[in-house]
């Protein structure tokens, strides 16, 4: 019986070393650009390991490289109702909703700004939907309370000082 346990962790623990492998290789693929191979990758790794939030923020990015934002909306609205608090996966969500010219990405980076208000990206994201949408006051607000969190943050700063200009 000891030996048919033993055996049986071996081979689990082989099995998460070749999942944790695959997943680094999407992830390099990724990193140097190659978003196709990468979600090939993890397209595999979703059958073989589970739509996790990880790898489903992940298949999300892809697609937004890749310019499908049908796809990434899909994906990311999948990971968002299976862990509604992970901000990555809100704001990736809001940035497709944002480069896919729908509407709810607003909703999207004020519910992280709740969530997580010290979360730079949503802010500063949050402050490009508004100057988008020519809330310049909007705007201005979202990018200062970036400088609030990380006031190194030189784009921010260069918008904050674009908009005191326009005034």
């Amino acid at each position: 019986e000891a030996e048919r346990v033993a055996a049986a962790k071996a081979e689990q623990e082989q099995r998460l070393a070749r999942v944790r492998k695959r997943f680094e290789d999407a992830v390099s693929y990724y990193r140097a650009g190659g978003y196709q191979s990468a979600l090939e990758r993890l397209e595999g790794l979703l059958e073989s390991w589970g739509r996790t939030a990880e790898v489903l923020n992940l298949v999300g990015l892809c697609h937004l490289h890749l310019q499908d934002y049908a796809a990434a909306l899909a994906v990311l609205e999948e990971g968002h109702g299976s862990n509604p608090e992970n901000g990555d996966i809100l704001l990736n969500l809001a940035r497709a909703h944002f480069e896919g010219g729908c509407g709810p990405a607003r909703g999207a980076l004020e519910k992280l700004v709740k969530l997580q208000p010290e979360h730079a990206g949503a802010w500063y994201n949050l402050g490009v939907l508004k100057l988008a949408n020519s809330d310049f006051k909007g705007a201005r607000k979202a990018w200062a309370r970036v400088l609030d969190i990380n006031p190194d943050d030189k784009d921010a700063r260069a918008n904050v000082e674009m908009l005191k200009r326009r005034e």
